[in-house]
This record gives C-alpha cells, sequence and structure tokens, in this order.
C-alpha cells in the first residue's frame, strides 16, 4: 500500500535518486516543500516544490520510479502540493522552468501539457559544448580582461554575504557543497553584485546552475564565461559544459563567440498554472 510522507533533512537521502540534483539542497530550506511517495518502504515518487515570494509555488522537481509510472502518481502528488499551498490563501499559481529534448514523448514537459498548465516557449534554453573545443576558440585567449571579476573562493566573507543577499536561493546549493568554486564567479558595480555566474556539478556534467546579468549589458555573460574558461584547467577537454541562453542578445554575442562549437541541447518552457 502506497504511503504519502514528507520529505525533510532526515529522510531526504532516502529519495535523492528521485530528485533532481538542482533542486536537492533546496530541501535544507523550511519553506521548501518535499513529498514523497513509499511502497513497502521504498521511496517510489517524490516531488519539491518552493514558493518566490510573489505569490508563486515553484515546481522545482517531480519524479516517479520505472515500474510505478503512468499510473497517475506525478498528478496525484502535484495535486496534493496544490491543495496544501491552497489552504495557505498566500499562494496563486504554480510555476514550473522546464525543458524539452527534441522527439521527448514523456518527462516533465508531457505531464505539465497534460495537467493544461499555461506552457510558453523562452528565450531562454541551454547550449551544450565540451571544454576541449571552446579552449580552441581565440577570443577566449584574450588578456586583460579577468581583473573586473571575483571567483567564489576568493571572495570576501563581506562579499558572500552579498551574494547571499542578492541572490538567496543560492545559499543552499553552497551550503551543501555543490558549487564549482574556481569556475563560479561574480563581478561588482558600486559594493552591489552586477552579475554572477554559479556553476555546479552534476555527476559527470559541470552546468550553469544560476546565472544573472542585466539585460541592458548581456556581453557579461560571455566575459564571466570567458573567465570561468581561463581558470578550468583541472577539467578534462571531454568534460561538458552546459551554458545558458538568457536572451536575445546574450544568445547572439554567445553563439558569436563560441561559434560552431556549440550545439543547441534543450529548448526553454515557462509553464503557469493558477490555483484560483
Amino acid at each position: 500500500m502506497l504511503e504519502l510522507t514528507q520529505i525533510t533533512t532526515e529522510n531526504a537521502k532516502a529519495f535523492r535518486a528521485l530528485i533532481r540534483t538542482d533542486a536537492y539542497p533546496f530541501l535544507a530550506d523550511e519553506a521548501t516543500l518535499g513529498l514523497g511517495l513509499v511502497d513497502k518502504d521504498m521511496p517510489i515518487g517524490a516531488l519539491v516544490m518552493r514558493p518566490d515570494g510573489e505569490g508563486a509555488a515553484n515546481l522545482l522537481s517531480v519524479a516517479i520510479a520505472e515500474p510505478y509510472r503512468r499510473k497517475g502518481f506525478a498528478t496525484e502528488l502535484l495535486a496534493i502540493a496544490a491543495d496544501i499551498y491552497d489552504e495557505t490563501g498566500e499562494i496563486y499559481r504554480i510555476t514550473c522552468e522546464t525543458t524539452r529534448q527534441p522527439g521527448e514523448k514523456n518527462g516533465l514537459y508531457g505531464l505539465l501539457n497534460y495537467l493544461e498548465f499555461d506552457i510558453e516557449e523562452t528565450d531562454s534554453g541551454c547550449f551544450v559544448t565540451s571544454f576541449g573545443e571552446i579552449r580552441k576558440q581565440k577570443l577566449l585567449q584574450s588578456k586583460g580582461e579577468e581583473a573586473e571579476a571575483v571567483s567564489y573562493e576568493n571572495m570576501t566573507q563581506k562579499q558572500r554575504k552579498l551574494l547571499y543577499e542578492e541572490e538567496m536561493d543560492l545559499k543552499p546549493l553552497m551550503d551543501a557543497g555543490c558549487i564549482e568554486e574556481n569556475l563560479s564567479c561574480v563581478t561588482f558595480s558600486d559594493n552591489a553584485i552586477d552579475s554572477c555566474l554559479i556553476f555546479a556539478r552534476e555527476e559527470e556534467e559541470l552546468t550553469v546552475q544560476w546565472a544573472r546579468t542585466s539585460p541592458k549589458n548581456p556581453s557579461a555573460l560571455v566575459h564571466l564565461i570567458r573567465y570561468a574558461i581561463a581558470h578550468s584547467k583541472a577539467y578534462t577537454d571531454e568534460e561538458l559544459l552546459y551554458i545558458p541562453v538568457l536572451n536575445g542578445e546574450s544568445k547572439r554575442l554567445t553563439e558569436k563567440l563560441f561559434g560552431k562549437e556549440l550545439k543547441k541541447a534543450e529548448a526553454g518552457y515557462r509553464a503557469v498554472l493558477p490555483l484560483r
């Protein structure tokens, strides 16, 4: 018989295989809602959501073990979470940032579509390349541009506190030790965070977990990527790097910088479901 349980820091490890790597650290935050399904003491489903402070609950992860899929369990978890948030009177919609691989028939995108979320394709997406390919690019050899950026490992306590305050979603990732400290970097302007690029390792892949830059200055993302690659000597040429696309201008500049070595990995989507 299936049992519903709350996922907390005490039992989170049992559900880890069913939770996205980038969502798992947020379970340490009390504001995060984690729901799990158990069958005969075996975790078979997990959902992770957290409020964004603006009337929405973000769906960070939902997964069901293979033998139990296509039986409505993911839908049930999402419905329970929606009821929990609806009772608070503070959450009015569920949102989800997701991607869809070409030809994908199942997965999160399909679930959201089935549940009649309002899904819109966004300008954001993802490029994928390897360290070996991008190290060949001459533009990455540019000198004299690194002084403006500060790596996470070299940030002062005051700077880190500023980063926590401005990008609170980063703190659980940092506390969990997921951050690649020598690649992650930040630029400052007038004692404030101007842009940041945070990398984390997911198994054998390096992914940009957080990227922020002003739409008025999309080249800042390219600048930070250049800085990170210059400090990537510890990584093999075969390791993959996933690079976000924040808007049309940053896409154009990133394509110009990396050229044919980039491959479009995923399309980005934003899904919204009103609760009332």
